[in-house]
């Protein structure tokens, strides 16, 4: 029966029946016209839907909060869900943690293949409520554990959980709202951990004003049994209000037992509504899953707040710290497999990334990895370096198509004889070739000068001509490494972020790319650019004692500033991601370039416009080019 036939039968009720995800969905679909001919809306499990109280506990937008604090003001018992209500978790599931204690355990000698299945089975087994206590009583007679293991291993699942719970924002002001207007309140959880250890972790995060605590294991029953009628018969009152984010357990289960209740997404929910939907499915890997569930916390932990990215850093946090932080641990286990004497990391660009592989090193704890260092280079310097005969010099026209004589007056002080003008850009370059090549010996020698001086440079940073060294640098066509390898470094091998190919890119077999190899500038190339850089300026050139000379400084103090703060934000999401990653586990980087390409999508809509009017200086070509090209906004 069509909708618009319903009046004609004298239809005065629909019932939907459908799943309590799908009811607020079917609902927005047909309650206008229900509303207007009279016909009341039950759903299959939560009774009568009244379009207020359903538009309320499901909306999004920013006044969800005070209309939440209004419903408070009415209630006399508020009782909160504790897991993805007041506390969420760094993993974008619950078992993730799992994956975390087998890794520990097996980096411990407990080494239990596939942990986290025997882990979930012991927790589902015939008794519900034995806490975490009867948990891993299971796990021992399942593996034959001796108590001690069993014992250190329950304290390591503990230490895991506190490591990953973070408080979500916005929700201790709730908490604190409740209490300061002198509301009953009380905190009700289906949950294993023990209510010791929850009783610490939520006051190390601020949520501490509660007057009652309600743990389904330490109670013998959960919500949906009989938890809801023992916190009525141990706190009565005239109405009681429940917060959670569980459609069945915080929504149904609460309003079958009398309590009204207000459903908040979770991360994990909010983040379904989006592109990810589709992705989210097909995350398999443990570092991937981790990756999206950090990004999660930071992009939807708020449960008031908009996905809106209204400035540099926010936008650093979110699309740009994800694949710094696989492009790392990806570098680690390269790095390691090749033993390598050691990671140079290619100024500018190799600033940040130096700085987030010691960071990596150091939070998980890595033996025998290559030392890191922060290598000064530039294309211009190492081009300098490496003009030695003619064919090095057709070379550098084939890479400086258009801009060769520009960049032969400024380096090398070359001036056609008669005077005129070299070319412009998008001039015949071969106008004035011959000149060069007559003067070809002067440009040799003043290139041989600023090689011995590099040499010296080298030779100070403790680093041999022949040695096996690994070269990381963040978007390449090859110049730089080919420039090196053909004068001061032979043994290079490039490790690069991503490769820009071109018909003028130098073809190099020693060269392994974290992203894919294509045609094209990867997604905000310029943007990483920007972020990523060094505070000091670019290396222009090098003197006969190996000490750098550097360009004059382009840019302001507040664009400093602000790639100092984007880069901090960079640093704090990728030593999150250290402490608790995988560090032989797979990589994906689809899922970092995915979670980049979000900020084109509906949901954060206007996000490239915070780089509006920041714009970088191309100290090799001459010329400004902005962050963010208008294709890519």
């Amino acid at each position: 029966m069509r909708l618009e036939e319903l009046p004609q039968h004298g239809v005065q009720t629909v019932v939907i029946a459908a799943s309590l995800q799908a009811e607020p969905h079917i609902y927005e679909r047909i309650h206008n016209f229900c509303e207007n001919h009279g016909i009341v809306i039950y759903g299959l499990y939560s009774g009568r839907l009244v379009g207020e109280h359903l538009g309320k506990a499901l909306s999004t937008d920013k006044d969800m909060e005070n209309v939440l604090r209004r419903e408070i003001d009415v209630h006399d018992v508020i009782s909160f869900d504790i897991f993805d209500t007041l506390l969420m978790r760094k993993a974008i599931y619950p078992t993730d943690v799992f994956d975390i204690v087998g890794l520990r355990l097996q980096h411990r000698g407990i080494d239990v293949a596939d942990f986290k299945n025997y882990r979930v089975q012991a927790e589902r087994g015939d008794n519900p409520h034995k806490g975490l206590t009867g948990i891993y009583q299971t796990l021992r007679n399942m593996l034959g554990w001796t108590e001690a293991q069993a014992e250190f291993a329950m304290r390591e699942e503990l230490k895991v959980e506190r490591q990953v719970l973070l408080p979500r924002p916005g929700m201790a002001e709730i908490l604190s709202y409740a209490h300061d207007i002198g509301k009953q309140i009380l905190l009700v959880s289906d949950m294993y951990l023990p209510r010791e250890f929850l009783q610490e972790v939520l006051a190390e995060h601020g949520l501490a004003c509660y007057d009652g605590l309600y743990v389904s294991d330490d109670r013998g029953t959960g919500k949906g049994e009989q938890l809801f009628e023992l916190v009525k018969e141990e706190h009565p009152a005239k109405s009681y209000l429940h917060i959670g984010d569980n459609a069945i357990v915080d929504g149904w289960s609460a309003r079958v037992h009398g309590l009204d209740s207000w459903l908040l997404p979770s991360g994990l929910q909010s983040l379904r509504n989006t592109d990810a939907r589709e992705k989210l499915p097909f995350v398999e890997d443990f570092n991937s899953r981790l990756i999206f569930g950090l990004f999660t916390a930071k992009a939807y932990g708020n449960p008031f707040g908009s996905a809106q990215v209204t400035d540099v850093t926010q936008f650093a946090r979110l699309f740009m710290a994800p694949l710094a932080a696989q492009y790392i641990l990806w570098l680690l286990q390269k790095a390691k497999a090749h033993n390598f004497e050691a990671v140079l990391f290619a100024a500018r660009d190799g600033w940040l990334f130096r700085r987030l592989y010691d960071e990596a090193v150091e939070v998980m704890g890595l033996k025998d990895i290559p030392k890191g260092r922060y290598f000064y280079c530039s294309r211009k310097l190492c081009i300098s370096a490496a003009l030695q005969d003619e064919k090095s010099l057709d070379w550098m026209r084939g890479i400086l198509t258009g801009q060769t004589h520009h960049f032969l007056r400024e380096v090398f002080g070359f001036v056609p004889k008669d005077g005129h003008e070299p070319p412009v850009w998008g001039e015949n370059p071969d106008l004035i070739w011959d000149e060069v090549l007559d003067q070809k010996e002067s440009i040799f020698a003043k290139s041989a000068a600023i090689r011995q001086g590099y040499e010296c440079y080298i030779a100070e940073q403790g680093l041999q001509r022949e040695g096996h060294y690994a070269f990381a640098d963040l978007c390449s066509q090859g110049t730089t490494q080919c420039a090196l390898t053909h004068s001061v470094l032979p043994n290079l091998y490039g490790l690069i972020f991503a490769r820009y190919m071109s018909g003028r890119s130098a073809t190099m077999g020693r060269m392994e790319t974290f992203l894919p190899q294509v045609d094209w500038h990867m997604l905000a190339n310029n943007v990483f650019e920007f972020i990523f850089s060094s505070p000091e300026p670019s290396a222009a050139s090098v003197d006969t004692d190996g000490n750098i000379i550097f360009e004059e400084e382009d840019r302001s103090e507040y664009e400093l500033e602000l790639i100092k703060n984007s880069q901090e934000e960079i640093v704090d999401f990728c030593r999150e991601f250290f402490l608790l990653c995988d560090p032989d586990g797979e990589i994906n980087p689809a899922v970092g370039q995915f979670l980049l390409s979000m900020y084109q999508k509906k949901t954060f809509a206007g996000a490239g416009k915070v780089f509006d009017n920041l714009d970088m200086h191309d100290n090799l070509m001459g010329g400004r080019v902005d962050c963010l090209l208008n294709n890519e906004k």
